[in-house]
């Protein structure tokens, strides 16, 4: 009865061994990361300006460049505005600024699925309505909270903190909703950054 246990024992312990190293050659590809002729060729032509240093690139930036080239190539050539547009905004944050968008995008996506919800359909609300009535209800918001007025546009409310105002251009404040209710902050600037 001894054998057929030991025998039994070793199948086992093949299959074991033969699972890690299956295991082990799977996470030494991933962290060896993509070679460049891996890449489609979209996906080449528009990671042109990092060929030369690709090989050298860390396994995880090689793949988040080439899932990021890859959504690009799936994007309309509108989605591919906004993108561009929603990039020149966030270069032109300040690192202060940045850190608040990414502690604001952090604390939306730890609310419940049903917050996100109603906050997400609240700034596409917002968003919907004539600029005059958006900045109407910014100084409403404002002139409740005793903000002062508040800016309109990231472009408005740099030019203000330049003037010596303090401000943070990082949260625009949202209005009051219809019902004089509760106030809500969420960012206009990268709304895509706040989707869960």
């Amino acid at each position: 009865m001894d054998m057929p246990m030991t025998t039994h024992r070793i199948r086992r312990a093949s299959a074991g061994t033969a699972a890690l190293l299956a295991l082990l050659g799977a996470t030494l590809a991933h962290a060896a990361g993509l070679e460049w002729g891996q890449l489609s060729a979209p996906q080449q032509a528009l990671l042109a300006g990092v060929q030369q240093q690709w090989a050298t690139l860390p396994a995880d930036r090689q793949e988040r460049l080439a899932l990021g080239a890859q959504r690009w190539l799936q994007m309309s050539p509108e989605q591919q505005l906004q993108a561009r547009d929603r990039l020149a905004l966030w270069q032109g944050l300040s690192p202060d600024q940045r850190a608040g968008v990414l502690a604001e995008r952090a604390r939306f996506r730890a609310l419940p699925p049903d917050q996100q919800k109603a906050l997400q359909q609240q700034h596409d609300n917002f968003s919907q309505m004539p600029a005059d009535e958006q900045q109407r209800l910014r100084d409403e918001f404002a002139r409740k909270s005793g903000q002062g007025s508040a800016p309109g546009s990231l472009d408005e409310c740099l030019k203000r903190k330049s003037a010596g105002e303090s401000l943070s251009c990082s949260k625009l404040a949202q209005p009051v909703d219809g019902n004089g209710g509760a106030v809500t902050r969420k960012k206009k600037l990268l709304p895509s950054l706040l989707k869960p």
